[in-house]
């Protein structure tokens, strides 16, 4: 009666010594013959919950059939529907997110959606949004990535905060950028890419001043590219348009990141210092608008094979619009200062070009296309001084550059930089394949407001394609944790084979004879073991005959019959 053990017949309530103090168990296992085990159990830690760093977080399901993912997304929809049972309660959207992103095994059908709550996920999976869920099917091998770094003219003030604020790879590389600029610009970047509320009417006039556009479009370009790749999405090409090819050119390692900021310091200086100009897109090609141009106006760009830029004088460019409004040919001025990739950049070419040769060019580790050459940029062109000093002056042609990732599936666009221009010029190119995947990390000036939402989608895409997002990466600075989240759908189909009917048929015993079981003992004093031997013999005849054995059995010298009541011997008991 003063023993400490009982019996535990029932359930017990357990409480802790204190609230320091987990909760510790010792069960032990004696065997009879000799075994002792022992296992100390120490209660689980109490859960740790935090918010997400991130206000929006992207959910990913995928199944091997769309029946399954529909019936998954089902699951997902009712399971959070139900904040109030304990496996929602104190659970964060960031922490359902991990769950299906680390959790669960990527299957070829997918889906994702963007929410800011539980409740936003739950009623956008259960409408099928199609705004706010996107799904696919994604190839068996990964594709292929090409970035694409947009020019001047995409800038506008607060691109990319809500990441400056909510990712510390982006953060940590603009702030690198803006302490590497400083003694070139005399002022810090960042007043201008994201400035107070009473700097921001200044911030935006100064951001489309050349000098400030250059170094503010290629920090932010690099920014997100360094932010694509720690997330796992590494480029195996790139394509630059103006500026934005010293951004490829310094992810590839043709120059540090402190020479190419130096370089694009003093380009964007140097073009400032000229005369201004004026810039003007004309719906036609090369060959139909090059025969209405005078020696003062320039071809600046080819963008699609039937939009071109035309720049110069603003008094020449200004003529030519008469012109082309007389002849009824779509054109309009563009919203910049001066004529780039014209005749009026001539006069900085050789500044430009003292200051490239003080940089150490290397080959280029990463492909790119060259958009002066409309080709690939060879190793001899990367490392000469020229070719960045021509580049400067040299018609964009990004019509002909993109041509070399088009009309192949197996190649993914990514537009890394503000605004979406690149991307919409690629989907227009007569070599565009609808099977391909364009993409746009940033939105327009105009939809500024949803940088978040924009990058998260594709991220989110860039995984419904087979791009090997790297999740682990994604939350290289969250703690966060898995939860309980319904699983697998699986489709419940029977594959079960149903054997075919068989009559029972007598046993083969030795050398050819037969064996035809007793009949069943009538409940008149019958042994009722004859019963039993019949039905197990009854039961052995079919599996024989599908097994086909005893057939195969009657061949050998030697058949062995089940043990019934007429083949047993005498002394068996």
């Amino acid at each position: 009666a003063n023993s400490p053990f009982y019996v535990n017949d029932r359930l017990r309530e357990w409480p802790a010594r204190d609230t320091e103090t987990p909760r510790r168990a010792g069960v032990s296992s004696f065997g009879i013959g000799g075994t002792n085990a022992h296992v100390v159990l120490e209660e689980a830690p109490a859960r740790v919950t935090q918010p997400s760093l991130r206000p929006l977080q992207l959910v990913v399901l995928s199944a091997k059939s769309s029946t399954a993912l529909d019936r998954m997304t089902t699951a997902l929809s009712e399971h959070l529907a139900q904040p109030q049972q304990d496996d929602l309660a104190d659970v964060h959207l960031a922490d359902i997110a991990y769950t299906t992103q680390i959790g669960r095994r990527a299957f070829a059908h997918r889906r994702i959606c963007v929410g800011g709550s539980i409740d936003d996920v739950r009623r956008a999976l259960e409408t099928r949004a199609p705004a706010r869920v996107f799904s696919g099917q994604c190839p068996s091998q990964a594709p292929r990535v090409a970035f694409l770094f947009p020019g001047q003219g995409a800038q506008y003030v607060n691109m990319g905060r809500d990441f400056y604020v909510h990712e510390a790879v982006f953060r940590d590389t603009i702030d690198q950028c803006a302490d590497l600029l400083f003694p070139h610009l005399d002022f810090d970047l960042r007043s201008i890419l994201y400035p107070g509320e009473a700097q921001l009417e200044a911030a935006e006039a100064r951001i489309h001043q050349t000098a400030v556009t250059q170094p503010a479009l290629f920090a932010v370009s690099y920014a997100l590219a360094k932010l694509w790749m720690a997330w796992g999405i590494v480029p195996q090409a790139m394509i630059g348009h103006s500026v934005g090819e010293f951004v490829a050119a310094c992810l590839a390692g043709v120059m540090t990141l402190d020479e190419a900021l130096a370089l694009i310091a003093a380009r964007g200086q140097l073009m400032q210092s000229l005369p201004a100009g004026a810039m003007l897109a004309v719906w036609s090609s090369e060959s139909g608008i090059a025969p209405r141009l005078t020696p003062e106006v320039s071809v600046a760009a080819i963008n699609r094979t039937d939009l071109c830029v035309v720049a110069g004088p603003k008094q020449a460019v200004q003529s030519l619009r008469r012109e082309l409004e007389q002849q009824g040919i779509e054109n309009r001025l563009l919203n910049t200062s001066h004529a780039f990739h014209s005749q009026m950049m001539d006069p900085i070419l050789p500044p430009f070009g003292a200051v490239v040769e003080r940089v150490a060019l290397k080959p280029l580790q990463i492909p790119i296309v060259s958009t002066a050459q409309a080709d690939w940029l060879t190793p001899e062109l990367a490392t000469d001084p020229q070719y960045w000093v021509r580049h400067l002056r040299q018609t964009v042609r990004f019509a002909e550059s993109v041509e070399h990732v088009l009309g192949d599936p197996t190649w993914l666009l990514l537009e890394v930089g503000p605004g979406q221009t690149l991307s919409a010029l690629a989907q227009q190119h007569p070599k565009y394949d609808r099977r391909q995947t364009v993409l746009a990390s940033l939105p327009h000036a105009k939809q500024a407001a949803g940088d978040g939402a924009r990058t998260l989608t594709t991220l989110g895409r860039l995984w419904l394609s087979g791009a090997p997002v790297s999740w682990a990466d994604y939350w290289a600075h969250e703690s966060r944790q898995r939860v309980h989240l319904p699983g697998y759908a699986f489709e419940r189909k029977r594959f079960w084979i149903e054997p075919a009917a068989a009559p029972a048929q007598p046993l083969p015993l030795r050398h050819g004879t037969t064996h035809t079981p007793p009949p069943v003992s009538s409940a008149n004093g019958s042994s009722p073991s004859h019963a039993v031997e019949r039905l197990v013999s009854e039961q052995l005849q079919v599996m024989a005959q599908q097994l086909g054995l005893w057939h195969a059995a009657g061949d050998r010298h030697d058949t062995v019959a089940p043990p019934t009541a007429s083949s047993r011997s005498e002394g068996d008991v």
